[in-house]
C-alpha cells in the first residue's frame, strides 16, 4: 500500500496497512542526516527526497524556504515565511475606517482572475504531488478568516474592536470569507485534491482567544459559508488550529469539517481522551506533543508515546 492510497483509506476510515503519517517536514539539519544532501544546493529536491525516505504519507505543503521577502515584508525565524514589518493599522478607529474601504464580495468576484487561479493551482500540484508521486498524499491548503485579521491589523487592535466594534470585525472576518470562498471554488474547478487543509488559529493552550457564543455569531458563519463549495463538492476537509478547540469543536463538527488537527496535548487536545467522544465525529491528525516530547525526549520516550497514541487512539 503507498502512502497516498494509505492516507486516502484511512481518511474514509477504511482498512490501512499503518496508521499513516502526517508531517510537514522542513529541518535543513534533519533533512540532510537523512539524505545524505546538501540541502542548500537544491531544497526542493532535498526535501521531496526526505518524504521519501521516511516516509511521511500526508502532507499539506513541500515547503521550501523563503529567499526574499516582498516590500513591507521581512523573513520569519523559521525560514519558511514571512511577516510584516508594520501592522497596516496603529488604533480601532483606523481599523474600522479600513474595513470600511473593503470591497463587498460581488466586487471581490469581478476582479478575481478565476481562470488564471485554476491553472496556477493545477500548476502547483502538478509540481508538488508530481514531486513525490504516490509515496505522498499533497493536499490543498487555504488560510483563514480569523487568524489573518490580527496578523494584518495588530492582535491587541483587533481584540479591542472585538469589544468596542463587533461589527467592523464581523465586516473584517466577511471580507477575508469571501477570499476563501473564492479559493474554494478554485479548487473544485481544478479537481486536483481529495482533501484540503483549512488553516485558522482560534485558540492558545488554555482556550478559545475569543468567547464561543462571540465565535459562533460572527465567525462560524462566515467560515462554514467560505468553505461549502469544497462540502458540497464531497472533498474532505481538515480543520487546523492550535490551542483548545473543546468548547467549539461540535460546532466545527456540525459544519461540515472531517477531519482536526493538531491536537495539542499541553492543549488539553489529546487524541487519547478525545477518542471516545470526538472519534466518530473527526479523524484525528497529530497528537506527539512538539512542546516536549518530540525536542527533549529520549527516543524511547519518542517511542513510548507514539504507541500509546496508536493504542489508545487509532483503533
Amino acid at each position: 500500500m503507498n502512502g497516498r492510497e494509505r492516507a486516502l483509506r484511512a481518511l474514509k476510515r477504511q482498512p490501512v496497512d499503518r496508521t499513516p503519517i502526517y508531517s510537514n517536514f522542513r529541518t535543513p539539519k534533519a533533512i540532510e542526516f537523512l539524505t545524505g544532501m546538501k540541502f542548500e544546493d537544491d531544497p526542493f529536491a532535498a526535501t521531496v527526497a526526505a518524504y521519501r525516505r521516511l516516509p511521511i504519507d500526508m502532507t499539506k505543503e513541500i515547503m521550501i524556504p523563503v529567499t526574499e521577502a516582498p516590500p513591507g515584508c521581512r523573513i520569519n525565524p523559521t525560514g519558511y515565511g514571512i511577516m510584516r514589518d508594520k501592522h497596516d493599522v496603529d488604533s480601532v478607529e483606523q481599523f474600522v475606517e479600513a474595513v470600511r474601504k473593503f470591497p463587498t464580495f460581488d466586487e471581490q468576484r469581478r476582479d478575481f482572475d478565476f481562470e488564471g487561479e485554476v491553472d496556477s493551482l493545477k500548476e502547483w500540484f502538478d509540481h508538488q504531488q508530481g514531486a513525490v508521486g504516490d509515496t505522498t498524499l499533497v493536499t490543498g491548503r487555504m488560510g483563514g478568516c480569523f487568524d489573518p485579521s490580527y496578523d494584518r491589523f495588530g492582535y491587541m487592535t483587533f481584540m479591542t474592536a472585538l469589544v468596542d466594534e463587533p461589527g467592523a470585525v464581523e465586516a473584517c472576518i466577511r471580507y477575508f470569507a469571501g477570499i476563501r470562498r473564492l479559493e474554494a471554488e478554485v479548487f473544485v474547478e481544478a479537481g486536483c485534491s481529495e482533501v484540503i487543509w483549512y488553516n485558522d488559529d482560534i485558540a492558545h493552550l488554555g482556550g478559545l482567544l475569543v468567547s464561543p457564543d462571540i465565535m459562533r455569531k460572527i465567525w462560524l458563519p462566515h467560515i462554514t459559508w467560505a468553505v461549502t463549495p469544497l462540502f458540497d463538492a464531497g472533498i474532505f476537509v481538515v480543520y487546523h488550529s492550535d490551542g483548545d478547540l473543546r468548547m467549539i469543536m461540535a460546532d466545527i463538527a456540525d459544519a461540515g469539517f472531517k477531519g482536526l488537527h493538531p491536537l495539542e496535548p499541553k492543549a488539553n487536545m489529546d487524541p487519547v481522551d478525545l477518542k471516545p467522544e470526538w472519534g466518530e465525529k473527526f479523524v484525528l491528525i497529530g497528537g506527539v506533543c512538539q512542546v516536549s516530547v518530540l525536542p527533549f525526549g529520549t527516543e524511547d520516550e519518542v517511542r513510548a508515546d507514539v504507541r500509546r497514541l496508536l493504542d489508545g487512539a487509532a483503533p
